[in-house]
């Protein structure tokens, strides 16, 4: 097993650029190679990790698939990139799903949501004059409980309710700001986040207004709009009005995701316009984007792009004819696979230099993937993806019962620009209402020769024969689904078959 600089198989990058810290470095890269050479092997597999994935977790996923991947009798080379973001899970999803004032948000758009839904039931027209029929908060909260036993809230309710050009009127939008602005817990909880921001003690803060002082994850520039850090602890409408003009958009937003049928449920969607509104940078997309540009940046024009460095060994590989080669890419792997794909393009490499591909629950989204197939489609010899059914997506939840679903959906929902964002890796996106003008790039992905085979996408629990087998339960635990391992192993070994 090599040990080039004392990690097997592993280069390891940061900022897109040789992270030399870890000894890696352009003529490490070219060890690599080397060593590939000598082994003797024809096949040379590159993984790219995904995007939870820390250093440490990345060296020991790389060690234990080395084996998999020579019993394939392939070489690998594991590109380690640097993208751990976990504790944004670990951490901030947990804190902001205990802040008090974000549950009681959830209550209140929740409320209005519903009372929306049951406006179009009763008169068959949601945008009919009049104010919204308001269930009890307490029975909203109750409701919502039921998430602690692992069932969807308001579930059973018909969302079909609402017409494709359903909005929040401007009553209702009145409606909305009134009950937020009298509602005297959420104006406890802005006093409390007002405390916590002043700039004198919490103790002397509490003995102003008689709250305590609390911390938010909120994004500093909402926090300042509701709870200036200069305020004097006194009660007052203004930041309840800023705080009620930030309900309207959450609210107004998680209507017209349930009427155009972008949801991902009546609550996660509350939960994912309410994280967008308002949390949005503690919910890691500050990250998510850095992680984005990180891959751009390994294939910049500097030395140390590593990006560019590794297809100048790579085209080295391709003069021999006899050599195979396959990216495989798990999660936000999946979007450094893409990108090597198009530069690979760009560098006008012999016709030749064709790669197989393999994504794991990739996380790139459909415009990226459409953008590599149609423009850089020649140098994918095989292409096949690997994911879990939606049930199972739905049920892998990435924060307890405050989120329970898949990171896919949390990427799909929170992370990206759009709302409910097509990402390749998710199968809701291959069937209706996915389809059509309105969802050009997901369309013209489809009639990539390669994407229209019928084992194009494998989604868990299936099995099909070898290298077509999935049994994958969570985003992150491929390596432990032995029918899945199997599968790539098949792929590298002898390719995808005649299907």
């Amino acid at each position: 097993m090599l040990t080039v600089p004392g990690v097997p198989h592993c280069l390891f990058l940061r900022d897109g650029a040789f992270d030399t810290e870890a000894g890696s470095s352009a003529s490490q890269l070219s060890q690599l190679f080397e060593a590939y050479e000598a082994s003797g092997r024809k096949a040379l597999v590159v993984y790219f990790h995904g995007g939870l994935v820390d250093t440490d977790s990345a060296i020991a996923a790389a060690t234990a698939l080395v084996p998999a991947f020579e019993a394939s009798n392939a070489f690998p080379i594991f590109v380690i990139w640097e993208t751990g973001w976990a504790e944004i899970i670990d951490q901030n999803l947990p804190s902001i799903f205990r802040e008090k004032i974000f549950q009681r948000l959830v209550a209140r758009v929740t409320q209005f949501v519903k009372g929306k839904l049951d406006k179009a039931a009763a008169t068959g027209q949601s945008k009919g004059a009049g104010d919204l029929p308001l269930d009890m908060l307490w029975d909203i909260e109750t409701e919502l409980q039921k998430l602690e036993d692992g069932v969807a809230p308001f579930g059973d309710i018909d969302l079909t309710r609402l017409q494709i050009t359903d909005e929040l009127t401007d009553e209702e939008e009145s409606q909305v700001r009134d009950v937020i602005q009298k509602d005297m817990q959420l104006e406890n909880h802005v006093e409390e986040i007002a405390n916590g921001r002043r700039q004198d003690t919490a103790t002397t803060a509490r003995s102003a207004t008689g709250l305590e002082a609390v911390t938010t994850l909120m994004d500093d520039d909402v926090a300042e709009e509701i709870a200036p850090s200069q305020a004097d602890g006194s009660k007052g409408l203004f930041s309840m009005a800023m705080l009620a003009k930030h309900v309207v958009v959450i609210t107004a937003s998680s209507i017209k995701r349930l009427a155009t049928r972008r949801d991902h449920g009546i609550y996660l969607t509350i939960v994912e316009e309410t994280l967008r509104e308002l949390y949005v940078r503690a919910a890691g997309k500050f990250l998510w984007d850095h992680m984005k540009t990180s891959v751009d940046d390994a294939f910049g024009t500097g030395a140390s792009s590593a990006g560019r460095r590794l297809i100048e060994q790579l085209k080295t590989t391709w003069m021999n004819s006899d050599r195979t080669v396959t990216f495989v890419g798990h999660s936000a792997g999946s979007i450094y696979v893409c990108r090597l794909l198009q530069e690979i393009d760009r560098a006008h490499l012999p016709a030749g230099a064709r790669a197989n591909v393999v994504l794991l629950a990739p996380a790139c989204t459909f415009d990226l993937l459409e953008h590599t197939v149609t423009g850089s489609g020649d140098r994918i010899s095989g292409l096949r993806i690997f994911g879990m059914s939606d049930g199972l997506e739905r049920r892998d939840a990435i924060a307890g019962f405050a989120y329970p679903a898949s990171l896919l959906y949390f990427v799909s929902g929170v992370l990206e620009e759009g709302t409910d964002v097509p990402l390749a890796g998710m199968e809701r996106y291959y069937r209706p209402p996915y389809e059509g003008d309105d969802f050009a790039s997901i369309e013209s992905a489809r009639r990539f020769p390669l994407l229209n085979k019928a084992h194009a996408a494998i989604w868990s629990p299936r099995s099909d024969g070898m290298g077509m087998n999935c049994d994958m339960k969570s985003h992150g635990g491929w390596m432990s689904a032995a029918q899945t391992v199997e599968s790539v192993q098949h792929i590298i070994r002898e390719g995808y078959g005649d299907d």
